[in-house]
């Protein structure tokens, strides 16, 4: 379970007018220019976890609030990026978002704001290693 509250502000800034400038890019069928902003937050995505080290502050005495803080932008900060990735990967987005407990795929939902995950649950691999098929 999720608590509410905010999200962490200086994050929550690099993705200001992401759905917005995807949206234009698809518009204007910049498929490939699209899909970089996406990853560009996804890369941010994985720096903030290396910045913020959620597992140092879950050991550390009175950073709960913290940690809540980092996991809440994480979760949402992936579903995000989920939303907008969902026209490229569509049954790994719909699984992710599952595992989120955040369905929604409208692109009015893609910013990055609190309250649309409110638990995260176990989803089997997204891309596992050995499918019937492949070498």
């Amino acid at each position: 379970m999720l608590p509410a509250g905010d999200l962490d502000p200086e994050l929550a800034a690099d993705f200001d007018g992401l759905a917005e400038s995807f949206c234009a890019h698809i518009d204007r069928a910049e498929l490939t220019v699209a899909l970089e902003e996406v990853w560009e937050r996804v890369r941010r995505l994985n720096r903030y976890v290396e910045e913020q080290a959620p597992w140092r502050l879950a050991k550390e005495e009175g950073r709960d609030a913290d940690l809540d803080r980092v996991l809440r932008t994480l979760a949402e900060g992936l579903r995000t990026v989920t939303v907008l990735l969902w026209p490229y990967l569509p049954d790994s987005c719909e699984k992710l978002l599952a595992g989120l407990g955040a369905p929604e795929l409208s692109l009015r939902g893609a910013a990055l704001e609190p309250g649309h995950v409110e638990r995260v649950s176990a989803i089997p691999s997204l891309f596992p290693k050995d499918r019937p098929g492949t070498p």
